[in-house]
């Protein structure tokens, strides 16, 4: 099972550049990553007939939602996603990246398995430096955050500030253990927000580690059962060839444990 991060805070609060930093991180301790936003599902849907009028277009190429029901919708296509990619083993870890008016209410719409070993970095700023930010990546036309949402949609649906909540009943809420969340206040340096996201990504790494040891053991006790002795022709065979099997499998338990604890 790959680890999940999902990396939440409205835009231009900083979590865009934190996870980037994070997977930079990864690729050079040569973990395998993948980055699912939700704008990416909403663009799509901004662009289909069957959602077009819940979404109208603004300046700069952007475009605000007009029906904010398409965002469970785009939340549970991006949950559909999150399954298909931990069930295909092929990445180490999995970043999730969405914002929205409460993470209350939008961490209840996903499946609590996904939580369950879940970590998540919540980036907030003041509403006034988001709107400067989101308006500065859209006029720059360079990057992969460029898109650009009005004053109005800033003003109204993504005015709440949720420091408070994730940082004092997220965790309880959602069972979230404490060294699995990370809150960074994003209003100083980028260096200061790439030293913070790099003390989050240790953690991650650590818990990559052991899931690569853990599977690794795994893959050796099946190939040892692959490659087991013939089937005993005699009662007394059976005996050895039985006991011989019940010291390997408690050998193998014994190191997987002793693999969680490093």
């Amino acid at each position: 099972m790959p680890v999940i991060v999902f990396a939440v805070g409205r835009p231009g609060s900083g979590k865009s550049t934190a996870i980037r930093h994070i997977m930079t991180l990864a690729k050079s301790h040569k973990y395998i990553t993948t980055h699912m936003r939700d704008y990416t599902i909403l663009l799509n849907m901004s662009e289909q007939d069957e959602h077009r009028e819940k979404f109208y277009k603004n300046e700069h190429n952007g475009f605000d939602v007009r029906d904010f029901s398409v965002l469970d919708i785009a939340l549970s296509k991006l949950e559909k996603q999150i399954k298909i990619l931990a069930a295909s083993e092929e990445y180490d870890i999995i970043l999730v990246e969405f914002a929205r008016d409460s993470y209350k209410e939008a961490f209840r719409k996903l499946n609590p398995v996904l939580l369950e070993n879940a970590y998540v970095l919540f980036a907030e700023a003041r509403l006034d430096v988001c709107i400067e930010r989101v308006y500065q990546r859209a006029v720059a036309l360079y990057g992969p955050d460029h898109h650009f949402l009005s004053n109005d949609i800033m003003t109204t649906y993504y005015q709440q500030d949720h420091w408070l909540y994730m940082n004092n009943a997220f965790k309880d809420d959602f069972g979230i253990k404490e060294h699995c969340l990370k809150t960074i206040y994003n209003e100083g340096s980028l260096e200061t927000l790439e030293l913070e996201s790099e003390q989050f990504a240790k953690s991650i790494f650590q818990d990559v580690c052991c899931q690569r040891r853990v599977k690794a053991k795994m893959q050796s006790t099946q190939e040892y059962s692959s490659h087991r002795e013939p089937e005993a022709k005699t009662e007394t065979d059976k005996v050895i060839f039985h006991n011989q099997e019940i010291g390997a499998r408690l050998v193998t338990d014994r190191e997987v444990l002793e693999s969680l604890k490093a």
